[in-house]
């Protein structure tokens, strides 16, 4: 930390001049100067600013106090530690340029905002209705273990829309917060490494996650997503190592880069609406199993690096698969793609079959299993009137038909295999009022279920 006590004229910084061997100041340093001060640059005296201090002090952090805020008004009780926030509209943005004095010799940087002085002892904040955002950086701390500050709890209005970027960001005691419906933006980093933080209600009015929203929130265990989200952004729940669960919602289009990696998700369904997969998505969890509903396109090939070493990935739809698509580690791998998915092998695309997934799913031993094709049906009299299926699936697959108000199971076995035809012949027996009635047939794989037809 760099400390001017007298208010002095500095010269003008030409960085562009600087040799590669010269200073620059960083943003890791901090420097103090009183009001007043000006700087020259060519000829011209000009007052020093906020927005101008980095043409002398590069990009070192130099603390000015922010305008007051003419929305909000605020009022700090420090025998219970609560702040209180009151006003209309939106609060203002602040930054992370605010300092307080943890010893002697040391500063640490926080929030600029004007509670920022006595931060680490606010223990709960109450934001009460008429406000409608909360600025970035408003009760930022700088992750420095003596900065993590007291704060336990806030509550937020039922006009809150906008929650900004680094907002609550290192708050390694906040343990509640509530999330109103009608809240529309939550920034970047607004969580970021809020480590006692266990439960997070999503409202339904978000439809994004932003870029590292939730990032290293460890104790993280339950979140719920809303239903009409539409992204994830990247890394926005990176290491959320209590995380075992998510339920991905219907309408969601954008599962960004490291969205859930170092998680200990156990399971998930990627919902059919979903189009982009990004990097390493689902890397480094306790994935036992995971379902794709759609046909995603994916980034990178380390989706589902490092899960559990009996991981099964059930594809529902055919897609083409490409080259070294997913590198899954050294262990056994079940995988469900249904007929009709091909293999791009280096501009070459070929069906995919068992004795090349391996090219598409790298590091791992895969067994391929192809879901039910159907060849056709026919109809037989014996009594009854026979429905005979003609479908093509392993053997021991559970097959169940409805129809009506009954129910008939079969597991195939070799004997039910019908060489004339090439596929496995299954038949059904219905009583001929019942044949207005549709029949639905599903199966069940491995302990994966499908609609068979």
């Amino acid at each position: 930390m760099i400390v001017f006590t007298q208010r002095m004229q500095f010269n003008y910084l030409d960085r562009s001049s600087l040799g590669e061997d010269e200073y620059v100041l960083t943003e890791n340093d901090v420097v103090i100067i009183p009001d007043g001060c000006t700087y020259l640059k060519n000829g011209e005296v000009i007052p020093l600013t906020a927005e101008n201090a980095g043409e002398v002090f590069g990009n070192a952090t130099v603390p000015f106090p922010e305008p007051e805020d003419e929305n909000i008004s605020w009022s700090f009780d420090d025998e219970t530690g609560v702040l209180t926030i009151s006003g209309t509209g939106d609060m203002m943005d602040y930054n992370k340029n605010g300092l307080v004095e943890v010893s002697d010799t040391q500063m640490a940087r926080v929030t600029s905002a004007p509670w920022g002085a006595f931060c680490k002892d606010i223990k709960s904040v109450v934001i009460e209705e008429g406000v409608t955002s909360v600025g970035n950086y408003a009760f930022y701390f700088s992750g420095d273990e003596n900065t993590a500050g007291q704060l336990t709890s806030v509550q937020l209005p039922s006009t809150i829309k906008r929650i900004g970027d680094y907002a609550f960001n290192c708050c390694k005691e906040l343990t509640e917060i509530n999330l109103p419906e009608g809240l529309e933006s939550l920034g970047e980093y607004a969580f970021y490494s809020c480590e006692k933080l266990s439960r997070i209600d999503l409202p339904d009015s978000l439809k994004t996650i932003r870029n590292d929203t939730f990032h290293n929130c460890g104790g993280l265990s339950q979140v719920r997503l809303p239903e009409n989200l539409e992204s994830i952004g990247n890394d926005a729940f990176y290491s959320c190592g209590a995380l075992e669960a998510v339920t991905l919602p219907p309408h969601l289009k954008t599962i960004g880069n490291y969205a859930f990696i170092a998680c200990s998700l156990k399971e998930i369904t990627v919902p059919e609406s979903v189009e982009y997969i990004g990097s390493a998505a689902f890397q480094l969890n306790k994935l036992k199993k995971a379902t794709i509903e759609g046909t995603p396109g994916f980034d990178g090939n380390a989706t589902f690096y490092n899960n559990a070493s009996d991981l099964t990935i059930c594809f529902k739809k055919a897609r083409q698969f490409k080259s070294y698509e997913f590198f899954l580690g050294d262990f056994e791998t079940t995988v469900f793609v249904p007929y009709g998915s091909t293999l791009n092998d280096n501009g070459q695309v070929v069906p995919l079959t068992a004795e090349n997934a391996s090219k598409a799913f790298r590091a791992a031993s895969v067994v391929l299993i192809l879901t039910p094709e159907v060849g056709g049906h026919s109809i037989s009299l014996n009594g009854d009137i026979g429905l005979n299926f003609f479908i093509t699936v392993p053997e021991d697959t559970e097959l169940h038909f409805a129809w009506y108000n009954k129910t008939y199971d079969h597991t195939v076995t070799a004997a039910d295999y019908d060489a004339a035809s090439g596929y496995y012949k299954v038949q059904v027996n219905v009583a001929a009022a019942e044949m207005t009635y549709p029949i639905t047939a599903s199966c069940t794989i491995n302990d994966i279920q499908f609609d068979a037809f």
